[in-house]
């Protein structure tokens, strides 16, 4: 997996366009997939830290957490 500097060297009209919509809003939506495959939006909030790492804050009780972490 490439590392999100690598993508701004490779790629950096994407990397600014993403990042820009990313610090727009502290709350963003999120779609995850239930059992059955349909989709599901959950609120969430996400933010760049250290400028490498993109975290994600969910309800931890939610289902849509649990969504994020079934493989």
């Amino acid at each position: 997996m490439a590392s999100w500097q690598e993508i701004e060297k490779e790629v950096p009209e994407l990397a600014g366009r993403v990042r820009e919509l990313l610090d727009a809003h502290r709350h963003k939506t999120m779609a995850t997939l239930r059992r059955d495959g349909s989709p599901r939006i959950s609120g969430t909030e996400a933010q760049f830290k250290d400028g490498e790492h993109l975290v994600i804050q969910m309800r931890h009780e939610g289902r849509g957490f649990r969504e994020v972490r079934r493989r």
